[in-house]
């Protein structure tokens, strides 16, 4: 054991540590470079301790054994009983530095060998029941990550595509969806996260659900609302929806209420995984109102969609072309 750390235990046990020398003292106990030394010598002194009275000659002996100096008397310092309780002390401290040692591994070994799960949905959606029993329906070409202590801290999800979550409640632990830097956080409730490429929307069926953005609060979406942000430019829009359109994906059909344009044909893409061209005089500025059922085929959705846009379309295997009338 070290001279400087005898010598800081001395004062430690006579109470006359300075602030700075109290930090030394406790940083090289914890650093354990002379811990097991000191360990086996206080371990086996002081289970030699009877649970009577102790003699004042026998604590000096029983302090300067435990400091490594035979010859230093502390009877002008400290009390035999002072003397036994500072040699407690000194095990405590002992016992506490390999304690911290082993959680602080512990804790690193834990975090270390974290695993995440992965769950993608390519060309069909997926229905999962994560660890909590909540429930993830996951959309065409989306995925969500989440760690395998999901639960037990924190119920966070990773969310890049669309999917719809019925979360189960738990006030303890608020459940979170993360896109990018917009986080969803709810205690329980049912709500669809659109988060594919530059905008995230969210739009709530039951329950709250609060919006942050970098940490910071934006706002509570309530049944019937939905948000959406930009990524690229930092702007929110909230407004009121019949929520049936935007789930609509879960039963394959498809549902367009006052849609852009772009959007019609993002949802076609997606469902039929194919390619919409337009000639160079398409106008695009009309929002579509219609709902087209599950059993409805592509060629009768395109038809009303170039009726409602006065175009012509040609199909060519995963290839439509839209061409405007003249």
């Amino acid at each position: 054991m070290n001279d400087r750390l005898k010598y800081l235990f001395d004062r430690y046990l006579s109470n006359q540590l300075e602030e700075e020398e109290l930090r030394e003292f406790y940083d090289l106990v914890l650093e354990g470079n002379d811990n097991v030394e000191l360990s086996q010598n206080i371990e086996a002194i002081f289970d030699s301790i009877p649970t009577t009275s102790y003699p004042l000659e026998k604590a000096d002996e029983l302090f300067a054994k435990i400091v490594g100096n035979d010859k230093r008397k502390l009877s002008g310092i400290l009390s035999n009983r002072h003397i036994i309780v500072a040699a407690a002390t000194i095990i405590f401290i002992g016992l506490f530095s390999l304690v911290l040692f082993k959680y602080r591994y512990s804790v690193e070994q834990k975090f270390s060998t974290v695993k995440q799960q992965n769950i993608s949905a390519d060309s069909k959606r997926i229905y999962t029941l994560l660890p909590d029993s909540s429930l993830a329906i996951i959309n065409e070409n989306s995925n969500i990550i989440y760690d395998d202590k999901f639960g037990q801290l924190e119920r966070q999800v990773v969310l890049s595509g669309e999917a719809f979550f019925e979360v189960t409640k738990n006030a303890n632990i608020p459940f979170v969806v993360k896109h990018n830097n917009v986080k969803i956080r709810v205690l329980g409730t049912k709500f669809n996260v659109n988060a594919y490429k530059d905008k995230v929307q969210v739009a709530v069926q039951e329950g709250r659900v609060q919006i942050e953005v970098d940490d910071k609060f934006v706002t509570i979406l309530h049944p019937n609302q939905q948000i959406v942000y930009n990524i690229k430019t930092a702007k929110t829009v909230t407004n009121k929806i019949t929520i049936d359109s935007v789930l609509s994906w879960h039963s394959q059909d498809l549902f367009f209420n006052d849609a852009q344009f772009e959007d019609v044909v993002t949802a076609l893409q997606r469902r039929y995984d194919i390619r919409v061209s337009l000639d160079e005089r398409f106008y695009t500025g009309k929002r579509l109102s219609a709902t087209f059922l599950r059993d409805e085929t592509l060629e009768q959705k395109i038809s009303v969609i170039s009726a409602f846009y006065n175009c012509t379309y040609t199909i060519d295997g995963k290839k439509i072309y839209l061409k405007s009338r003249p």
